[in-house]
């Protein structure tokens, strides 16, 4: 399975730039950052949590990380704030928009001080008949969360624990992947979400591990990884949220206080030379799960 995790943005001047070519008789899924978007100043301490919304086509942020921090923002795919409005919450961290166009949001606290998932309206009101389920135990600190159409099923994240939970709709523990267990070590996940073209996971990994973005199938296989790090200079990836419809990827870089944005696209074998800022990235499974050969060379220009 490709891998691409060293290949850096490309920046005027440049000497020389190493591209990776693929050969494969299928077209390789290609990642290609477009920009980012500051959120400082007005998403305070975060941005955490992220999700795209596909009845407004507008994004959801938490600010999350500590008792207190109970707001959740609407902006523009473009960075224009949108509204803003505090809930009745503790610590969010963690947001999604399920198939009825409500938010769902994780607590990220103890049960035993209010902590779980908990439905709300987009206008910050509790949906008391809704999604509402008590992960600890297992999960004490539920960083984000999201609802797999395909499975009927709800993802929980746990960084403390360094699992990835699922759930069913009762509360039911149905399955726990430990992220450590993968080869190599998964630390400090953060942000998830999936990707319905293929139904794996997309997860987000902070800077207190690998600044990284990985691609998991349900059964906790790796199947890509990516050092955003090093195409973005962005450091803390948190949240991580797709329009489907456009394959736009969108993450929340908390210490960094911006959103950066993705564009998941099917590319030709070879990766073509950059020719602007845009940092290109080629693998094979984010979004594909292509069987691939690879070939590197070094070209200069």
């Amino acid at each position: 399975m490709f891998r691409m995790k060293n290949l850096l943005m490309v920046a005027a001047p440049v000497v020389a730039i190493t591209l990776i070519e693929l050969v494969s008789t299928l077209p390789a899924a290609a990642v290609s950052f477009i920009r980012s978007f500051s959120t400082s100043g007005i998403v305070t301490n975060g941005p955490e949590g992220i999700a795209f919304d596909p009845f407004s086509g507008n994004l959801f942020l938490s600010n999350g990380d500590g008792k207190g921090q109970n707001t959740i923002y609407e902006f523009t795919t473009s960075g224009a704030l949108i509204n803003s409005f505090k809930i009745s919450l503790d610590d969010v961290r963690g947001v999604d928009v399920l198939p009825n166009g409500n938010l769902l949001l994780s607590n990220s606290i103890p049960a035993n001080e209010g902590g779980g998932l908990f439905e709300y309206t987009k206008t910050g009101l509790p949906v008391k008949s809704g999604v509402n389920l008590i992960v600890d135990p297992p999960s004490s600190d539920a960083d984000s969360t999201v609802f797999h159409e395909s499975t009927g099923t709800i993802f929980v994240v746990d960084d403390v624990d360094e699992k990835i939970y699922e759930f069913a709709l009762d509360g039911k523990l149905l399955n726990t992947i430990n992220t450590l267990a993968i080869n190599p070590a998964f630390k400090e996940p953060e942000g998830i979400t999936f990707d319905p073209s293929t139904g794996n996971l997309l997860i987000a990994g902070d800077n207190q591990g690998s600044r990284s973005l990985y691609e998991l199938t349900l059964a906790g296989e790796l199947v890509d990884v990516i050092n955003v790090e090093e195409v973005t200079g962005l450091t803390d990836p948190e949240g991580i949220t797709l329009d489907p419809a456009t394959r736009t990827l969108y993450v929340a870089f908390d210490s960094d206080e911006a959103v950066g944005v993705f564009s998941l696209d099917d590319a030709p074998a070879s990766v073509p030379e950059p020719t602007t800022g845009l940092g290109v990235l080629a693998f094979g499974a984010f979004g594909a799960g292509l069987l691939l050969k690879r070939k590197q060379k070094q070209t200069t220009i």
